[in-house]
């Protein structure tokens, strides 16, 4: 089905307009949208959904492999080469677990960076252009959308007042790109 949607670019001059437009789509229910704007508009957070960040996965995966591998590094260690310290047990937790700490934090804290990376998608790993206009002065939104909605979606973009409304292709929206 995601290949038979489309996506239209609406450009407009002001962020009142880009607003108006944003509540005219998610009024009809079509919640595929994708902003571009030179600048942060706080007004907008209200109106967009505000999906939960999934970099707390990727720490938390992070440092449950840091921890079985400090675990395991010392574990197999232990085991590999015995040194009887005092008669103590090879495998003695107590000693371990300043290593166990040290490779959670540090696995953690680069699986974060990881998954910031990625949710990101920096760096962009396909070319991506940009519509112009939207890093100085102009705002875009792209409305994804099934073929049978076009012609609804771009009177309510014209009504919005957007000052240039036309399709774009679908794999470019996927991508994250955008061709002018």
């Amino acid at each position: 089905m995601n290949e038979s949607r489309g996506a239209l670019l609406a450009v407009f001059s002001s962020p009142q307009e880009l607003t108006q437009a944003i509540r005219a789509m998610l009024e009809s229910g079509n919640k595929a949208l994708e902003i571009l704007s030179p600048i942060p508009l706080p007004e907008l957070e209200e109106l967009l959904p505000r999906r939960p960040s999934t970099v707390r996965w990727f720490t938390l995966l992070g440092c449950i492999a840091g921890a079985i591998s400090g675990f395991a590094l010392q574990t197999l260690t232990a085991l590999h080469w015995p040194l009887y310290v005092a008669g103590k047990p090879l495998n003695s937790m107590s000693a371990f677990v300043v290593i166990i700490f040290e490779l959670t934090i540090l696995f953690g804290a680069i699986a974060a960076v990881a998954g910031f990376l990625l949710n990101t998608k920096l760096p962009p790993i396909t070319k991506k252009a940009h519509v112009p206009g939207c890093s100085q002065k102009d705002f875009a939104l792209i409305v994804k959308h099934s073929p049978s909605e076009y012609a609804v979606i771009e009177a309510k973009m014209r009504e919005a007042g957007a000052r240039e409304v036309r399709p774009i292709e679908p794999s470019l929206t996927e991508a994250g790109a955008i061709e002018q």
